[in-house]
Formats: C-alpha cells, sequence, structure tokens
C-alpha cells in the first residue's frame, strides 16, 4: 500500500469536501446501505468502530480561514457549538498571529445524543483572520451541527 494517500469525498447535496490522510484505500462506495471501501488488498466494511485494529482513529475537522468579510481587527466573545459525541473534544481558536487557544467540549453524560455547548473566548485573542479546529480525543465518535460566533469588531489601532 501506499504510505502517503490523500483522500477526498464530495458531499453533493451539502456542497461539501472532506479530506482523509494515510488511509489506505483508493474508492470508496456504499452498496445496499453499507460503507466500503477499496485497496490493493481487497474490499473492506467500514464500520463505525473507534478503533482501527488496536489503535485510536484521531479525526478532526478544521475550518478554512476566514475574516468574517471585514478587513479589521475582531474579538469573539463566544462560540456556540451544537453536536453529538461520544466523549470529550478540543476546540482550537486561532489567529493570523498564531496566537491558539484551545477550549475543551464535554459530552452530554447521559447518552450520545444532540448537545450544545456555549464557549468564552479569550479576550486576549485578537485578529483580522481567524481559524477553527475540533478534535477528538481517545478516538470518540463526533459530528457537528452548527456553529454560531458573536463577533466583536474593534477599531483597527488594535
Amino acid at each position: 500500500m501506499a504510505d502517503d494517500r490523500l483522500g477526498v469525498c464530495l458531499n453533493l447535496k451539502r456542497n461539501a469536501i472532506s479530506q482523509y490522510a494515510n488511509y489506505d484505500f483508493n474508492s470508496f462506495c456504499i452498496f445496499n446501505g453499507m460503507p466500503l471501501a477499496a485497496s490493493e488488498d481487497g474490499i473492506f466494511e467500514l464500520d463505525s468502530a473507534q478503533k482501527d485494529n488496536t489503535a485510536l482513529i484521531d479525526a478532526f475537522v478544521e475550518l478554512v480561514s476566514t475574516d468574517f468579510g471585514r478587513t479589521n481587527p475582531k474579538r469573539i466573545r463566544s462560540a456556540h457549538i451544537g453536536y453529538e459525541t461520544s466523549g470529550y473534544l478540543i476546540f482550537k481558536v486561532k489567529t493570523d498571529d498564531n496566537n491558539e487557544v484551545q477550549y475543551e467540549m464535554q459530552p452530554d453524560k447521559t447518552a450520545q445524543k444532540q448537545y450544545g455547548e456555549k464557549l468564552f473566548i479569550s479576550r486576549q485573542q485578537r485578529g483580522i483572520t481567524w481559524m477553527f479546529r475540533i478534535e477528538n480525543r481517545d478516538g470518540c465518535d463526533f459530528s457537528i451541527d452548527a456553529m454560531d460566533l458573536v463577533l466583536i469588531p474593534l477599531h483597527s489601532g488594535r
């Protein structure tokens, strides 16, 4: 198998692109409702396991850098995130000056179900462009349903 493969998936309903790094398959399909992947070694069924053999599966969602359509510096007061998870998530916020702060998102203790959390973003973070990344911890399964931010525009003098 190849050492460095990059899989790309396009969701035609949402025009969303997903990338899969070091995922040693060369093709994918859904057959009879079952996700399948193929490689030089055969066809494999992909399921919802949290481990690849015995290794935990690390996953993340990284949004494209944005200035939110405003060229002036800004702060973010809070982030409201809707998600489902079977474990803890890490929310990373990075500004154009490489100032990165991370926040822990705790799962709903009762079950894996729709959940929302409000995170208060550090007042020390200011920038023109912002990047957001959400990572799983310990291979937990997760999905992000929504993210709303409260922006505070600043004068150009920071």
